[in-house]
């Protein structure tokens, strides 16, 4: 799911990294899984989307993890 999210946003995310596969790394974590559902397609996925009835979040920054992958300072 990771990689799917940093295929979509690292565009608006280059401040931290150009690198698709550390943007992944940084925020592979931040996803509450019973919250996202993936669509699958002839095997492959095709798209993945959160849905919370408002009260709960579908997604938990950890500051340690973004610092791990993207250093003290844009982490």
């Amino acid at each position: 799911m990771s990689k799917i999210f940093a295929e979509g946003f690292t565009q608006w995310l280059v401040f931290f990294s150009k690198d698709k596969n550390v943007i992944a790394k940084a925020f592979a974590h931040m996803f509450i899984l019973v919250q996202f559902f993936v669509a699958i397609a002839n095997g492959e996925i095709a798209g993945v989307t959160a849905c919370t009835d408002g009260t709960k979040k579908s997604v938990r920054l950890d500051k340690k993890e973004l610092r791990k992958h993207l250093g003290f300072f844009n982490g």
